[in-house]
């Protein structure tokens, strides 16, 4: 589906997927929508989900590592690291905090 030759909104969507359009400018304004999205609603997770007796945290598809960083200012002693594609893990502007 993401593959057909004709235009879906699919192709739109994911755009880093092969065979998709690739805008370059693209990723960026993708990511920042992620982590502004995300600020919306991490304390309502934190709140929600216990971590005090949880020494690390992989955050898959965590792209500019918004919700790694929220994590550690409110648990100091979680050691976090992000997981996701190189082009979606690197930022020229850091995720808000």
């Amino acid at each position: 589906m993401l593959k057909h030759r004709d235009s879906t909104g699919l192709r739109d969507y994911w755009s880093y997927v092969p065979g998709g359009n690739d805008p370059e400018e693209g990723h960026r304004e993708y990511s920042q929508l992620m982590s502004s999205s995300l600020a919306l609603i991490s304390d309502h997770i934190l709140d929600t989900v216990p971590l005090n007796d949880y020494q690390s945290l992989i955050d898959v598809a965590g792209g500019t590592g918004h919700f790694a960083r929220m994590v550690t200012k409110r648990h100091p002693h979680i050691a976090a690291s992000v997981l996701d594609l190189p082009r979606w893990s690197r930022s020229e502007k850091p995720a808000p905090q």
